[in-house]
């Protein structure tokens, strides 16, 4: 995974490291990569991730009943590993069922177990090391893998490696000047080295199941967003009622939504009047990617009291303002991912006539959007706040999207939320 999302080091450079386009199309998180953009049969994904949830629950409980006692050395610690894995091995079987079904779908799919999101840098780290293509049919792979589930190997080094450097540190940080020499000699002992090695790998033990089993709970966290956000999305109900109670509501959480009774950019034919008017909307729209996403609904006044006025003109010209949206995007904002998502809805007007709107949703993206300005040269970085834009540095926008893993529409929740509201 890390070979393919990262561009090959130089030999004899120095080396900043820089995403491939399938790097770009991961980004910070396999899960999201994955549920998202590439399973296609989401029913059989949430009934083995189900299962896998469920082995990995009982071998996390087991390991850490295991983490809580202490062991005098490592041979005893053979003993209760070999009872573990015969005491456990149906719930071991499962989990390595769904890592062998993931297999099956894309050599690169098992990487949601071992995730950004969950592991973190750091324990990614300590439990990475280097394979090559057919390593997994090498017994020595093989057996370095099985060492670092076990809290037995890490960061390319037995554990004992580790503990001992250490106690050495601490023994000698605790003598004497006077007595270095000495110590030097007497060292320390294998016995507390091998008491101590065997503490701290059955903590080891119990956190790579801890992981493994948040993982499987994220995978299924994702997959239970992207099938409401499919619901949502496919849903005319879902819309209507959300520009309905949206249009009469006095409550303002307009940091998620606009109100535009036509996009200007529809109907000035001259230029630069023209192109100055849809370069004014693509920055509405990178505003909204640049906070949390948010829809704009055309076809609504933007002045109180609201008013369901629809879309002026045929459905031919209907469909010349969806392309024309997609146009400007695409001319001004420099993205290579979709990120707008447009959908017509009928809704009812204040005398029980169906006009129809437009909906057009925005992700929050992962990376901070730039407007390309009238001349094709410069660049603004626009940010919704509240119901309006503010213009920030590139790097302010950045440094927002720190926490941000993927592309994504969660901001479609809080809409549900505030249609399932009572009033």
């Amino acid at each position: 995974m890390t070979a393919k999302r990262l561009e090959p080091h130089p030999v004899g450079k120095p080396y900043t490291p820089t995403t491939t386009s399938f790097g770009d199309e991961v980004e910070n998180d396999e899960i999201n990569w994955w549920v998202f953009k590439q399973e296609h049969d989401i029913p059989t994904l949430r009934k083995k991730a189900g299962v896998a949830l469920r082995a990995a629950q009982t071998l996390k409980d087991g390991a850490q009943r295991i983490a809580k006692s202490y062991y005098q050395s490592l041979k005893e610690l053979d003993v209760i590993y070999e009872q573990f894995a015969k005491k456990y091995d149906q719930e071991i079987l499962a989990v390595l069922d769904f890592v062998q079904w993931l297999h099956t779908r894309n050599e690169l799919a098992p990487s949601i177990l071992f995730n950004y999101r969950t592991w973190g840098s750091t324990r990614m780290a300590d439990r990475t090391t280097e394979t090559q293509l057919g390593d997994l049919d090498n017994p020595t792979v093989l057996e370095k893998l099985s060492l670092i589930v076990l809290g037995l190997f890490q960061r390319e080094l037995p554990t004992s490696h580790y503990v001992r450097f250490e106690l050495e540190a601490d023994f000698f940080d605790s003598i004497g000047p006077e007595d270095y020499y000495k110590g030097l000699g007497e060292g320390v002992s294998e016995q507390k080295v091998e008491k101590k090695t065997a503490y701290q790998a059955v903590n080891e033990f119990a956190i790579y199941f801890a992981q493994l089993r948040d993982s499987l709970r994220n995978v299924l966290l994702d997959i239970e967003r992207r099938e409401t956000q499919e619901r949502l999305f496919t849903s005319d109900d879902f819309w209507r009622s959300f520009i309905l109670k949206a249009a009469l509501s006095t409550k303002t959480e307009q940091k998620y939504w606009d109100f535009k009774q036509t996009l200007d950019m529809w109907h000035v034919k001259s230029e630069p009047a023209k192109s100055e008017k849809a370069n004014k909307f693509a920055e509405i729209i990178a505003g909204f990617a640049n906070n949390q996403g948010g829809v704009i609904i055309v076809g609504v006044t933007d002045y109180s009291p609201r008013q369901i006025v629809g879309l002026t003109g045929e459905s031919r010209d209907v469909e010349n303002y969806m392309k024309y949206v997609r146009s400007v995007i695409s001319q001004y904002i420099p993205y290579d991912k979709d990120f707008v998502h447009l959908q017509q809805v009928n809704v009812p007007d204040q005398n029980g006539d169906y006009k129809l709107c437009l909906v057009i949703a925005v992700q929050q993206t992962v990376d901070g959007l730039g407007i390309k300005g009238i001349d094709g040269k410069s660049y603004t970085y626009p940010q919704r706040e509240e119901t309006g834009l503010v213009w920030k540095e590139q790097n302010t926008v950045g440094n927002k999207k720190i926490g941000v893993k993927s592309d994504n529409y969660h901001f479609l929740g809080v809409l549900q939320q505030f249609v399932n509201e009572e009033v």
